[in-house]
């Protein structure tokens, strides 16, 4: 606990008046201490107790202070030519042990917070990106795979086989050659779902080079069956109706 004296002379009084009174005051943090062989104080479990030096006379409200006395904080009193004024300050108190614990538990939770933001806003979003990024590589890769191996089964059939099996393979061929250029020109500003689409048209060509291995008679004629035609499709249903 620090106590400040407050002090001012009846000359001081006289010469500046109330308003503009010239005070002094000086700050004490001694638990025991004497002020200008005047009086005394001493703090005792928080209380503080005024004593007049002996041989000085003091008053408060015009009353002889006689032996000590305990005082409050903005207690007034004067001797004959001094007026005072004892004003009790509270001093910086030391956080305790728990208090100290709490705010650096409070600081710690608050960085973790700022971190799992850094983390939502900047490191996440990076990674997300990353990951698609390597989904989009290994799409185009596969991609890539399954576009030269359908393009080579049909660059080794284009001389083998009837006129219209050729021709078949030539056109699925140079068909082939005109999606691995525009697929390896466009590749890199082409999105995930756009390779992945690319990827399944690659997997009906593939199908298709599996049919030509199969053996496609292009040269058959295919000789139509009008008459189970008329059966399935023109056959009578008053008969089903009135059932």
């Amino acid at each position: 606990m620090t106590i400040r004296v407050i002090y001012y002379t009846a000359a001081d009084r006289k010469k500046y008046g109330d308003l503009q009174m010239r005070r002094q005051s000086a700050l004490f943090e001694e638990h025991n201490f004497k002020f200008e062989d005047e009086f005394s104080l001493r703090e005792e479990r928080g209380k503080w107790f005024l004593k007049p030096i002996y041989g000085v006379s003091l008053f408060s409200d015009e009353s002889l202070i006689t032996g000590e006395q305990a005082i409050k904080s903005g207690f007034s009193f004067n001797s004959a030519d001094t007026y005072y004024k004892i004003v009790n300050e509270h001093s910086y108190v030391p956080r305790s042990r728990m208090g100290t614990m709490i705010s650096l538990l409070t600081a710690l939770i608050i960085l973790l917070i700022l971190f799992a933001e850094l983390f939502l806003v900047i490191w996440l979003p990076k990674k997300w990106s990353e990951i698609a990024d390597l989904s989009k590589q290994v799409t185009i890769q596969k991609s890539e795979i399954k576009l030269d191996a359908v393009r080579n089964r049909f660059r080794k059939d284009v001389k083998k086989g009837s006129p219209s099996y050729k021709e078949a393979n030539v056109f699925l061929f140079q068909e082939m050659n005109r999606i691995a250029d525009y697929f390896r020109t466009n590749r890199t500003v082409m999105t995930v779902e756009e390779v992945e689409a690319m990827y399944e048209r690659l997997k009906g060509y593939e199908k298709i080079a599996d049919l030509l291995e199969g053996g496609i008679d292009f040269d058959k004629k295919v000789e139509p069956n009008i008459s189970q035609w008329l059966e399935e499709k023109c056959k009578d249903t008053s008969n089903e109706k009135s059932l």
